[in-house]
């Protein structure tokens, strides 16, 4: 679809319009059709928008848009590769409701790891986040000075956050140092990469409600003591319901049954 077509769409849509899903229409389409849908009379009830997939979107578009939609409490930008969603998540102004967000790159992306677990600290009411590859590149190496904007009760409501594909080192371990994650029921850190023992042990002890955790083809690979370990850290081992340990070569058969034995 056009970005014509999507604004004729917009245009004939009812002011009490709560969900609009638009995911793949189009490759082509640009922050015309968010300055469009943020002039929309459905634009202060929409509660849910999925523009999955459109990879010409940038944050410019999406600002413009989150100062009309102040109910929205889902947005899903999954494949949408031109959005800083660490700038979108620091400017708290913009969608003031967001509880839910998915923003899956396509691509692995280099954003500074600070900026965006900033962007979860200014976000009070934010349950989900899905931010695969958001922060791939190791190569960042900002080490734990970049772990200052970390506030101690980020995102106090957070009950799922999906950081595959990032990197779990000073910065991931200050998010959780500042408090224990109460609340948070899954967690998921497969295909990252320096994940330390000690990192992943933080991690852990900080979890007491967690009930799904997912570890598969983390670099350098998770070992049988390391699993051993950061499962006698998890507060509430006995809460756990899923490990994912697969694609992780330093696991073995024996160190799974070890594992299994404190749960």
């Amino acid at each position: 679809l056009a970005d014509a077509e999507l604004r004729g769409a917009l245009a004939a849509a009812p002011p009490t319009l709560e969900g609009l899903s638009v995911a793949g229409c189009s490759v082509t389409t640009t922050d015309a059709f968010l300055v469009c849908a943020a002039a929309a009379p459905c634009a202060p009830s929409l509660a849910f928008l999925d523009v999955s997939g459109m990879k010409k979107l940038t944050v410019r578009g999406l600002a413009a848009l989150g100062r009309a939609a102040g109910a929205l409490r889902s947005l899903r930008l999954d494949g949408c590769d031109g959005v800083d969603v660490a700038a979108l998540l620091r400017d708290a102004a913009l969608f003031p409701a967001l509880a839910e967000i998915h923003a899956k790159r396509g691509s692995p992306g280099a954003a500074r790891r600070s900026d965006l677990f900033a962007g979860l600290a200014a976000r009070p009411r934010l349950e989900v986040a899905s931010l695969a590859a958001q922060c791939f590149f190791a190569a960042t190496r900002r080490g734990p000075r970049d772990a200052a904007p970390v506030a101690a009760v980020a995102a106090p409501r957070l009950a799922r956050l999906e950081l595959q594909g990032c990197s779990v080192d000073a910065v991931a371990v200050a998010f959780f140092r500042g408090g224990p994650r109460r609340g948070l029921l899954a967690l998921d850190l497969s295909a990252c990469s320096g994940a330390a023992r000690e990192d992943l042990e933080a991690v852990a002890a900080k979890c007491p409600d967690l009930r799904s955790l997912r570890l598969a083809c983390l670099a350098p690979t998770l070992t049988s003591d390391a699993l051993c370990g950061l499962v006698a850290e998890l507060p509430r081992p006995e809460r756990l319901k899923l490990l994912d340990v697969t694609w992780n070569d330093g696991v073995t058969a024996g160190g799974v049954r070890r594992a299994g034995e404190r749960l």
